[in-house]
């Protein structure tokens, strides 16, 4: 009887640690690189992702996402125009976009192919596997944007994992994935710690590293999972509205 409470115990611990709402905050560093007779600045670019039952949002300096996945949902909110879209899970550019750019956003689709790297390493504690993806935009027999990039990824999270692999395929559409790399790049090798990215542009090399600084447990402020009052809703977005520049 003991050990059938100290097991009740402990699932309830870890029910509990899983319901609660988690913060991890990230951090993308982009070297500065020479192009074009003048020096690109090295940018550095803060963003968040938090967890709570059901729900992921992507929250940026000028726009946030929020994915519902147990209502299969989806909020975007742009910050700068006080704008926001309701839209349904898995995201449809037709359902997102103003028709006239739908058919351009759809012929710049990223294609690529996945390796795993057959590697692990221990990164701020969490034990890590590692793949390299390689992505690129067809075009005329030409590879535009082409980059390489190597992320470690962990199941060490105080989080519901299963939440982020709902809403990462649907993070992938809204990146401009076609579907066929979607499925490739699957689910089930947990969150990604770091990663880091080179991308080759007209023969320059631009790396950029990405890396979660924080995981925390705390309550998300009022009004957090909706559009804020005021914001006005559209049917439809633009491309730059999207990204909220």
């Amino acid at each position: 009887m003991k050990s059938v409470l100290l097991v009740l115990l402990a699932l309830l611990i870890t029910t509990s640690t899983l319901s609660a709402e988690v913060c991890v905050k990230n951090n993308t560093h982009t070297d500065a690189y020479y192009y074009g007779g003048s020096t690109n600045p090295e940018v550095n670019r803060d963003f968040e992702l938090w967890f709570a039952e059901g729900k992921m949002a992507l929250v940026e300096e000028n726009s946030k996402i929020i994915f519902d996945v147990s209502a299969n949902t989806m909020t975007f909110i742009n910050f700068n125009d006080s704008i926001y879209l309701d839209t349904t899970l898995p995201p449809q550019w037709e359902n997102i976009l103003v028709e006239e750019e739908v058919g351009r956003i759809q012929m710049y689709q990223y294609t690529g192919e996945m390796k795993e790297l057959g590697e692990e390493k221990e990164l701020d504690g969490h034990k890590c596997s590692g793949r390299m993806l390689t992505t690129w935009i067809p075009y005329e027999d030409t590879k535009y944007n082409e980059t390489d990039e190597v992320t470690w990824y962990t199941k060490d999270v105080p989080f519901d994992i299963a939440i982020y692999e709902k809403a990462y395929p649907c993070l992938l559409t809204l990146r401009n994935y076609n579907a066929e790399l979607i499925t490739t790049l699957g689910t089930g090798r947990g969150y990604p710690i770091e990663s880091v990215e080179t991308t080759y542009q007209k023969g320059i090399e631009i790396k950029t590293v990405t890396t979660t600084r924080e995981i925390i447990e705390k309550d998300a402020p009022a009004g957090f999972w909706a559009a804020p009052e005021g914001f006005t809703k559209k049917d439809r977005i633009t491309i730059q509205e999207l990204q909220a520049n």
